[in-house]
């Protein structure tokens, strides 16, 4: 049916003999990294609202990366600051010698360091 996606990112199989697990092509080990991929982009969405509703959280971010935003690019953390777009991103990243496409768990102490230094004159 039309509907038969909806039936199965809500666990219930189309014939409706339960979960997904049970058989409609999705082994328990991709079961598992389902969960864990979405358990990541939970905490990295909620991380992201922590750092648009108060700044100085990315300090604690860039000091010591959690997990959730170790694989996490360092423009997409940034670009969660406000008044951060794509333009202003990119000039800090240049400033602070920090490719764009790094990632958070990617940045050496001293990159993370020189961001940091950049951000405090930016965030006041």
């Amino acid at each position: 049916s039309d509907y038969a996606w909806c039936e199965l990112v809500h666990g219930e199989a189309s014939s409706g003999q339960g979960s997904l697990a049970k058989g409609d092509g999705m082994s328990a080990q991709a079961m598992e990294a389902l969960a864990l991929a979405n358990e990541v982009r939970y905490a990295r969405a909620k991380l992201k609202k922590r750092i648009a509703a108060d700044p100085h959280v990315i300090f604690e971010v860039l000091d010591d990366p959690p997990e959730c935003v170790r694989s996490a690019g360092v423009e997409e953390i940034l670009r969660a600051l406000p008044r951060f777009g794509p333009s202003r991103v990119k000039f800090l990243l240049l400033g602070a010698q920090v490719s764009s496409f790094m990632s958070m768990g990617g940045l050496t102490v001293r990159q993370r360091a020189l961001l940091a230094n950049c951000l405090r004159e930016v965030i006041a």
